[in-house]
């Protein structure tokens, strides 16, 4: 039987699509990713409107996973950080350090 929702060509290969945005876009490039996808099909007009909200929600419960995982990876390093977007950043880091007089307290 055909997966309409994850067909078999999104499944070949080490990693899909989502997979490799994941790995190589910041977090909050890949959210907005994720997002418009799941947008996308929620507005087209399209015949089967179950199928694409079918396939929105699978979206969305992906991102959702990769959430989880990114606030995991935060309450991990157990450090308190400003936040811009819900997201630590490395401008965040090197403001605190510059605030610190830098690496060497100089």
């Amino acid at each position: 039987m055909t997966d309409n929702i994850k067909p078999e060509h999104y499944r070949k290969g080490e990693i899909d699509l989502f997979e490799s945005w994941y790995r190589t876009r910041p977090f909050n490039e890949f959210r907005a990713i994720m997002e418009s996808i799941a947008e996308r099909y929620m507005k087209r007009d399209k015949e089967n409107r179950i199928q694409d909200l079918d396939k929105a929600i699978e979206t969305l419960k992906r991102l959702k996973e990769y959430e989880e995982k990114e606030s995991k990876k935060v309450r991990d390093k157990g450090v308190s950080v400003l936040w811009a977007d819900n997201e630590p950043t490395e401008i965040d880091d090197l403001s605190a350090t510059h605030q610190n007089g830098g690496e060497n307290g100089k």
